[in-house]
């Protein structure tokens, strides 16, 4: 009897090793391949500083009957040039598949050039990236290159594509970005924007602004913090909180077309968010929670040597002159073929026009300020009465009557003195550039 019992023990151990065994080296292999998955993902390559060239790269043919094109070269600088000759012309595109297909294989070009070689990094190919619409953006410290592009789609998500370069121990490394941006189903990848580097305990870390348009109407900014280590980027929580948490990202959403047509009526302006280098503090929009609508004040997070610090206060636009800091929202920003005009709302819900001369800056002392404007009925214009002066401004225009008879009119012209008054005239042509392909 005793040794019928050990047998059906035995057997009944057998059997339920049997059963959990497939199950444990399931599980087993299922795990072990997530992690390599994510070593994948998060792997970053050492670039060859060999002495070996020429160096060729394939572009893959984009239309059916097109060959396969091969591109030699000698130096970074003939590269950019002969990637230069490919897009030089883009080709005509009825249906829009072709044009995706001809900038899908040029980016796959240009990466695989960046990627051929360590000498990439120091090279700018400033030419290229204005042509092909490629964002450039670098540390100061020469340790951190981010190239961000958007190609051609259809449909109204803007997915951006992201390379890293970086320098770690001597060495030029690159680094896959999708890791760094995988929720759940959702890969998408921000535009990137290297705004600063500060020094802490724990190494220096990076300030970036990332931006994301989520559909056709809502678009994503955001502060990130990063530090770099042999695997490349990752996030660093130095943002402090109100109720003493740290993260390591801050936003917010707005609406675009809210953000693009109350400055000269589709122009947009870009100081959605901004990073003071002297002050080592950065502004991020207010926006109203139940509405994306940006006031035009900021929330400040001041660095304190350790961290990204905000008292919870919002501050007015300081590229504005102080006699004008007391508003609670901008409605219209414009420029005529005269001069400059800003209208905010004000505390009573009363409306304030301000007007500077052409040439001058939002923090120049204004030429007219004038105070308890309103809006008519159907928000049509807003009207300003000054010493028997009205000024009524409307969609492009802003008409001045005395005793009902026009005695000034003055047309919106578009141009660059909005986003000027951040990047300079230096930069102006290419954000243009970019925001027409972001926002527009």
């Amino acid at each position: 009897m005793m040794k019928n019992d050990n047998n059906m023990k035995m057997r009944l151990l057998v059997n339920v090793v049997l059963v959990i065994l497939p199950l444990v080296l399931l599980l087993g292999c299922n795990g072990s391949t997530e992690q390599n998955n994510a070593s994948i993902e998060t792997q970053s390559v050492i670039l060859s500083d060999d002495d070996v060239w020429p160096k060729r790269v394939i572009v893959r043919e984009y239309m059916r009957g097109k060959l396969d094109s091969i591109i030699e070269y000698s130096s970074m600088a003939e590269a950019e040039q002969k990637l230069l000759q490919y897009i030089s012309p883009v080709p005509e595109d009825s249906d829009g598949f072709v044009a995706q297909n001809f900038w899908e294989s040029f980016y796959d070009a240009f990466s695989t050039v960046v990627l051929s070689h360590a000498s990439s990094m120091a090279y700018p190919f400033d030419s290229l990236c204005l042509y092909a619409n490629i964002a450039k953006t670098e540390s100061k410290d020469g340790k951190l290159r981010i190239y961000s592009w958007q190609p051609p789609h259809f449909y109204t998500m803007s997915d951006f594509h992201n390379l890293v370069q970086y320098e770690w121990n001597g060495k030029v490394r690159c680094q896959n970005t999708s890791a760094l941006f995988c929720e759940e189903d959702m890969c998408s990848e921000p535009m990137m924007e290297i705004l600063s580097e500060n020094q802490s305990e724990c190494g220096t870390i990076y300030l970036v602004a990332e931006y994301f348009r989520e559909w056709s109407s809502m678009a994503y900014r955001n502060f990130c913090t990063y530090i770099l280590s042999e695997d490349g980027l990752s996030r660093v929580p130095v943002f402090a909180t109100n109720d003493h948490e740290y993260k390591d990202a801050i936003g917010f959403e707005y609406d675009i077309p809210d953000w693009f047509d109350r400055a000269n009526y589709g122009e947009g302006y870009d100081w959605i968010q901004f990073y003071d280098t002297i002050d080592k503090a950065l502004y991020l929009a207010d926006s109203e929670s139940e509405y994306p609508y940006i006031s035009d004040r900021y929330y400040k997070y001041k660095w304190d040597g350790r961290k990204f610090v905000c008292d919870g206060s919002t501050y007015a636009n300081p590229f504005m002159h102080s006699s004008l800091c007391e508003y609670v929202c901008l409605m219209e920003q414009m420029e005529t073929d005269r001069n400059k005009i800003r209208i905010d709302m004000l505390a009573d819900s009363t409306f304030r026009y301000t007007a500077w001369k052409s040439g001058a800056k939002m923090s120049d002392a204004p030429e007219l300020v004038i105070n308890n404007g309103y809006r008519t009925k159907g928000d049509e214009y807003y009207i300003f009465n000054n010493d028997g002066y009205e000024y009524k401004v409307g969609v492009g225009e802003v008409v001045v009557t005395k005793d009902e008879m026009a005695v000034g009119r003055w047309k919106v012209v578009c141009n660059l003195w909005l986003c000027m008054e951040v990047l300079g005239e230096k930069n102006a042509y290419f954000f243009k550039r970019k925001m027409q392909l972001i926002d527009c």
